[in-house]
């Protein structure tokens, strides 16, 4: 049994979900007391016994997602196992799936409008998309994008103000937002936020920012899901001239 702590790389939700793994001959059934982009806490009765889903293991499940008209098909690797639940890792080509069915998720209920604001705008592996696969070849055109995130800007602006709270300051230091795009257009994938050094460690400034990048009126096209970045000052601020 492992007794480390758990490493969590996506922020997980309480949804139940019933899953099937196999392992070797046996398929076994299993809930999800919690579900993220890159994994799940499960329980069931098979979890009793020691050993029916061995630490390191690699292993097929099946997730009956609400809404989907079929099951979602999985790699998965078994993390840990402890107190009558195991930890599962699902496989990278797995992520972009579940990443779209976040995206597609608007305010679980009884979650508050942050928590539903992160829900519907996932986070994800960028090391997971190498596995993505489509029949197109077609990559979005650049300026279309930049015009798509510009147009969020004012949005943008209006996250920063409210970090600031009514104080007459400036924020210091830069962003960069990763978007997974969508090649069906419309909302993105995944989107990831990062900060230089010296900006400030709000974790509400950077929930907002990524809800409007997510927002950001981004084009289809023929091929696969891509990451693209920008990167900006978080708050430019201004300068009067002579």
């Amino acid at each position: 049994m492992d007794g480390g702590a758990e490493r969590r790389e996506h922020a997980r939700f309480p949804l139940k979900v019933e899953i099937e793994a196999t392992h070797g001959a046996s398929t076994l059934s299993f809930t999800s007391e919690d579900l993220s982009v890159g994994g799940a806490k499960i329980v069931g009765g098979a979890v009793v016994g020691e050993g029916a889903l061995p630490i390191g293991e690699d292993i097929d499940v099946s997730l009956a997602l609400p809404g989907q008209a079929s099951p979602l098909a999985a790699k998965a690797t078994v993390r840990w196992s402890r107190g009558g639940a195991v930890g599962i890792q699902f496989g990278r080509a797995a992520q972009a799936a579940l990443a779209a069915f976040f995206a597609s998720v608007v305010g679980l209920g009884g979650m508050s409008a942050s928590a539903a604001a992160s829900t519907s705008v996932p986070t994800f592996d960028p090391n997971a998309t190498t596995e993505l696969s489509s029949d197109g070849a077609e990559r979005p055109d650049e300026y279309v994008l930049l015009g798509a995130f510009e147009h969020q800007r004012a949005q943008m602006d209006r996250c920063v103000e409210a970090a600031k709270a009514g104080e007459d300051v400036q924020l210091q230091g830069t962003a960069t937002m990763e978007v997974l795009l969508n090649p069906a257009g419309k909302r993105p994938l995944g989107i990831n936020g990062k900060v230089s050094d010296d900006a400030p460690a709000d974790t509400g400034l950077m929930d907002c920012l990524r809800a409007a990048t997510a927002a950001a009126p981004y084009p289809g096209y023929d091929g696969p899901p891509v990451i693209v970045e920008f990167d900006f000052e978080i708050d430019a601020g201004y300068e009067i001239e002579d």
